[in-house]
């Protein structure tokens, strides 16, 4: 299981975005970030994620002014 992963750091601000990723956890981050600095990463999330991705923010968060970009898996979780 630890082949298939790749677990980094990143400056999601200032590096460029990873790409073709399956899942984007961003857990308790969007909501410390101003309106549009989150439709920045929300967009860049949704160039980094494979077509079939999921984007997994908590359940506080919201995707913001960017919504078009994704639908939700399960309105519940």
């Amino acid at each position: 299981m630890r082949d298939l992963l790749i677990i980094s750091d990143q400056d999601l601000v200032q590096d460029p975005p990873f790409s073709r990723m399956d899942l984007i956890s961003c857990r308790n981050l969007l909501i410390d970030l101003n309106g549009d600095l989150q439709a920045r990463l929300i967009r860049l999330f949704h160039y980094a994620l494979n077509p079939d991705g999921v984007l997994f923010p908590d359940n506080s968060e919201t995707i913001g002014k960017v919504p078009a970009l994704f639908a939700p898996l399960n309105r519940k979780w």
